[in-house]
């Protein structure tokens, strides 16, 4: 497939932001900041330390939380790259691709556990303790997370705007892939190091704001819940941009 430009793809998804916030923004709360509320129960990261680990049927949030997630993206996906789609039809169309997307990814980790397991049954016989297991499967478990982990970044793209099965659509992903690997890699990295710098930022000057609030009106529970609703309001707003950007990544790669 065609390569294409990690600066073009962020232009363009700058320029949708910039033309699109008064409907990214409703959308992007609708999904990704619930999401991330119940994520917040299901994985403590509040603004109150020493939090109480969740009891085992918080666990169960973690299902409508990942998949909001997936309708957020196939959401924020067709918004950006079909023109004068309405917030309604994107969010119909999400819905109906959502059980695709779900099929996919379990059939995604599917074929990487047996990927893993097969690699643990050549190295096993190499093995003869748990250290010298340690170093031989670690560089495998690299390669393979790297073969896996990285195309799988165009699973929502491919999903929201073509019309393939579960297993067309990883075949799909692999086409669009191939020759760009190093590209998605460096995509990740750029994703993941904007919103680790932006989430610490937002989380030291929230809870520094948090502190002073709760020392002056004495409501700790109130303020921390609001300091919670902001923190994931962030993580909605980068969430939806990551999406965008890996959508305009997939279509500059159609050439």
């Amino acid at each position: 497939m065609a390569s294409f430009s990690i600066g073009a793809a962020w232009e363009d998804m700058v320029g949708f932001v910039r033309r699109e916030s008064g409907i990214l923004v409703p959308v992007s709360m609708a999904t990704f900041g619930v999401a991330a509320m119940l994520l917040a129960f299901v994985v403590p990261q509040g603004l109150t330390p020493g939090s109480p680990p969740p009891p085992d049927a918080g666990m169960l949030l973690m299902i409508p939380a990942m998949l909001l997630l997936a309708l957020g993206n196939l959401a924020v996906t067709i918004l950006a790259l079909v023109p004068g789609t309405s917030v309604g039809e994107a969010f119909r169309r999400a819905a109906l691709r959502l059980p695709r997307m779900i099929a996919a990814g379990l059939l995604l980790c599917l074929v990487l556990m047996c990927a893993l397991l097969l690699a643990s049954v050549v190295v096993a016989p190499f093995a003869r303790n748990v250290t010298t297991a340690a170093l031989i499967i670690t560089p495998v478990v690299v390669i393979l997370l790297f073969a896996f982990a990285v195309p799988a970044v165009l699973l929502s793209p491919v999903v929201a705007i073509e019309s393939v099965s579960p297993v067309g659509a990883l075949r799909r992903v692999a086409e669009l892939a191939r020759g760009n690997v190093v590209r998605l890699f460096a995509i990740i990295c750029l994703v993941i190091l904007m919103t680790l710098t932006v989430s610490l930022i937002a989380t030291v000057v929230i809870t520094a704001v948090v502190k002073l609030a709760t020392l002056v009106s004495g409501a700790l529970s109130f303020v921390t819940v609001l300091g919670d609703i902001v923190l994931a309001a962030i993580s909605a707003l980068l969430s939806m941009a990551n999406a965008a950007y890996i959508a305009f990544a997939y279509r500059r790669m159609l050439g």
